[in-house]
């Protein structure tokens, strides 16, 4: 199997803002739409090695902790990749979220595995199912053997990527189920969010699997927005006036239709020409998902699964 792993684009891009992160200390500014970050410093070499623990470790916007006892819940885990910080002070770890497909194979956002400005290299990249990133063993974390980005990501669409992982995930937890056909993701059709991102801009709680609910906007086209050259993603918008929805750390996170607990998209982020400007932030419940089912063939072909 064949993955190529190229990291070529920021993190923002044409007024994009992706949802993977807080920066902490020692990272440089960032918004919407980047893994969460958190440095460990260099003169604590046994931090450096993957545990995904950690403050900095950011979630859904008005939700709840999520158990792992239902389906929604045991299909979805955290993925962290630390890299080592030009300045040599010492690492930057990045934490995102990603839906199961197989037992080895996750889906994400491509701009999960985006190098930071700040970063030399990519030391270590790592799983986990646990509901809290807290107070991991090894035996928690999962590594990876590789990772391919869609071919076509270019900062703005096409953000997603696919990962094997080195072993199967436990027992427990269960590969999602996907939607087919996007034409029955119509307006107002209620859906369950997931993420290990934080619950509100600028906040630094710890990483934690949280749900929360919202409902399907419209499919993100020219037609729909003509002023977005966007393609292949879908508008989530919380109308309930509660700003449920996602926020930094829950980047590549999955979209469930409530009713059929059926996978539409994995979370990219937020977009000029999608998203008026006083939604351009977490507290809005106004966030944009890379729709799967488009990609479907590519994912069969590069995983096999």
């Amino acid at each position: 199997m064949s993955f190529l792993s190229a990291a070529k684009n920021p993190y923002i891009i044409g007024g994009w803002i992706a949802l993977t992160g807080i920066v902490q200390a020692c990272a440089a500014a960032q918004s919407i739409a980047t893994p969460s970050r958190f440095c460990i410093p260099k003169q604590d070499p046994e931090a450096a090695k993957l545990t995904l623990n950690g403050p900095g470790v950011l979630g859904i916007v008005g939700g709840q902790p999520a158990s792992n006892t239902e389906a929604i819940e045991r299909s979805s885990v955290a993925l962290q990749v630390i890299y080592e910080l030009a300045d040599g002070s010492g690492n930057l770890a990045e934490t995102c979220t990603a839906v199961v497909a197989a037992k080895n194979i996750l889906i994400t956002a491509a701009h999960c595995f985006s190098k930071p400005q700040q970063a030399i290299s990519r030391t270590s990249i790592g799983v986990t199912s646990s509901v809290s990133l807290n107070n991991l063993k090894p035996s928690d974390v999962i590594g990876i053997t590789a990772y391919k980005q869609h071919p076509e990501w270019n900062g703005q669409y096409h953000d997603i990527a696919v990962v094997q992982l080195k072993s199967d995930l436990p027992p427990d937890i269960t590969p999602a189920k996907f939607v087919e056909d996007v034409s029955t993701l119509t307006k107002s059709t209620p859906v369950v969010l997931v993420g290990y991102g934080i619950t509100r801009d600028n906040g630094k709680d710890s990483g934690t699997k949280r749900r929360t609910e919202s409902m399907i906007d419209k499919v993100v086209n020219r037609e729909n927005f003509p002023n977005t050259s966007i393609v292949n993603q879908i508008r989530v918008l919380d109308t309930s006036g509660n700003a449920r929805g996602a926020c930094f750390g829950d980047s590549g996170g999955p979209g469930y239709v409530k009713q059929s607990s059926q996978v539409f998209g994995v979370v990219q982020g937020i977009n000029e020409t999608v998203q008026p400007p006083e939604n351009m932030n977490c507290s809005s419940g106004d966030a944009n998902y890379t729709l799967i089912a488009p990609y479907r063939s590519w994912i069969e072909v590069t995983t096999k699964i």
